[in-house]
């Protein structure tokens, strides 16, 4: 900000914005205000680099009038605007009517929109897709100075594959060379080829085993098994079949397992109820109403915000949300978060040998040492020995050091990102069990939400908290460390739960 008094007796004071977009003027000494002319506030201002054109005239002799002699001026008042930049916009897809209100469809009575349009909507070759809406190119704005101010943000066209074209009548209506499933990515428009089954996974279809995306109009019956490198779209439900996809598992309705089939994931899982399910996903696992009896492994966040979890075994990596956790039934309802148990205990095995060759290696310094310090006396064949020994504590620092190497990759791989929490928006049920790192919960009484279940040090202890997330009080749980062989044990019915690795990984 500058800020320099006109050179005229310096009554008027000018200060310019430090982005140079204004400039405000102010009466030095009021007093003096009588009989001030409208150029000697110009040469004010063009004395600091402003330009003064009509526009800017114009307010200066509203100025002149707001400021009769012996009264003080209007402070900041602005005399000059630079104009602004505008960004413009680029070319947007507007999704066909059709095809929007068959997303509705899809999205029922969901309470969030859990389903992406591309993710479930698959067209037919030569299918309107949707329309463009113009883009609008940047212009540049200017600064009280009249220097050129360039916009911050360029607009770009949207770039479309060759399985999509422009409408001959209609350039901004955009029309599918393929059937598969409408893919935008940026500024990038395409259909990705599927494998569409316009009923059900059955006796009719047999198994399926593709390298393109899936998608399946009606449900995977008993039995059947369903495999993708890429997604898998289920527009019923998933019964107790296998389910395997590198990229995301998008059900509309549930997955009714009863314990005989699994589904795999290597992005997300989303489905509106899952019951007696075996899900394991590389990603989030977004559940709307309802996951009941479940085995869960997802290294993401379980994304349940409106959902009951009643009974089974759920570990999600990354924390999440809930909305009732366990039932008034007090079934057992167990929950893992951040570090999986049986890397904790690959991770503490490693530390143990680890110790044991760093005290190997203070054993062979202590010996060598005294050899050291009288290396001219030693004969050949001592010499010999303090070297082998040397070397034999150099191998054993390498190990260290690779073991050391092992243990980040197996915490990095298993562990959460910073601290992991559950938050319960409306309650927890007796019966409930929670576990986070070594420590573990369990609820004997229903705590009311919202709260989140988290580890705080407190009083340089580190507990297990349910922090109410409206007024920030603290309530510290009854909890234990658990050893890890038993923890480990009680994860042991997800401890053989894989999720497949991402397809671009």
């Amino acid at each position: 900000m500058s800020t320099q008094a006109s050179p005229k007796a310096g009554l008027v004071v000018v200060t310019v914005a430090e982005d140079l977009m204004t400039a405000s003027i102010h009466l030095r000494d009021p007093a003096h205000a009588a009989g001030l002319e409208v150029h000697e506030v110009s040469a004010a201002l063009s004395a600091e680099g402003v330009v003064v054109d009509d526009a800017v005239r114009k307010r200066i002799e509203e100025f002149i009038r707001l400021s009769p002699s012996g009264q003080p001026s209007p402070e900041g008042f602005v005399a000059a605007k630079g104009l602004p930049t505008s960004n413009g916009q680029s070319e947007a897809f507007v999704w066909d009517p059709d095809l929007q209100s068959r997303q509705a469809e899809w999205q029922s009575d969901a309470p969030v929109n859990y389903y992406a349009l591309n993710s479930i909507i698959t067209v037919e070759k030569d299918a309107v897709l949707g329309t463009l809406t113009p883009l609008v190119p940047s212009r540049p704005g200017r600064n009280v100075k009249g220097e050129p101010v360039d916009p911050t943000v360029e607009p770009e066209p949207l770039v479309i594959g060759d399985t999509i074209r422009r409408c001959p009548d209609d350039p901004s209506r955009l029309i599918s060379n393929l059937a598969g499933k409408v893919l935008q990515k940026g500024q990038h428009l395409s259909i990705e080829e599927v494998l569409l089954v316009s009923g059900d996974v059955n006796f009719a279809i047999g198994n399926i085993d593709s390298t393109t995306a899936v998608h399946v109009n009606g449900s995977v019956m008993d039995r059947f098994e369903v495999r993708s490198r890429r997604s898998i779209t289920v527009g019923g439900e998933i019964e107790a079949a296998v389910v395997a996809a590198g990229e995301d598992v998008v059900v509309r309705n549930g997955i009714i397992s009863r314990n005989v089939g699994s589904v795999a994931a290597g992005g997300r899982i989303v489905a509106k109820f899952c019951s007696e399910a075996v899900l394991t996903c590389a990603g989030d696992l977004a559940v709307i109403s309802q996951l009941l009896n479940c085995r869960v492994r997802t290294d993401g966040e379980l994304q349940a915000e409106q959902a009951s979890i009643i009974g089974g075994h759920v570990y999600a990596r990354l924390g999440g949300r809930v909305g009732v956790l366990g039932s008034d039934a007090g079934i057992p309802t167990r929950v893992f978060l951040g570090v999986r148990p049986n890397a904790l205990v690959e991770i503490v095995t490693i530390d143990d040998r680890i110790q044991r060759t760093r005290d190997v290696i203070q054993g062979i310094r202590h010996t060598v040492q005294p050899l050291l310090d009288n290396l001219k006396r030693l004969t050949p064949t001592q010499r010999e020995k303090a070297t082998e020994l040397m070397f034999k504590a150099e191998e054993a620092q390498a190990q260290v050091e690779s073991e050391g190497e092992r243990r980040e990759q197996i915490l990095e791989a298993a562990g959460g990102n910073g601290n992991p929490r559950l938050i319960v928006s409306t309650l927890i049920q007796s019966g409930v069990t929670i576990s986070l790192g070594t420590r573990v919960t369990v609820f004997r009484e229903e705590l009311k939400g919202p709260v989140s279940i988290e580890q705080r040090k407190i009083r340089n202890v580190t507990e297990l908290v349910a922090v109410n997330t409206l007024t920030g009080s603290v309530q510290i749980l009854t909890s234990q460390k658990m050893p890890l062989d038993v923890l480990n044990e009680q994860y042991e019915p997800l401890s053989a739960l894989n999720p497949p690795i991402r397809r671009d990984a």
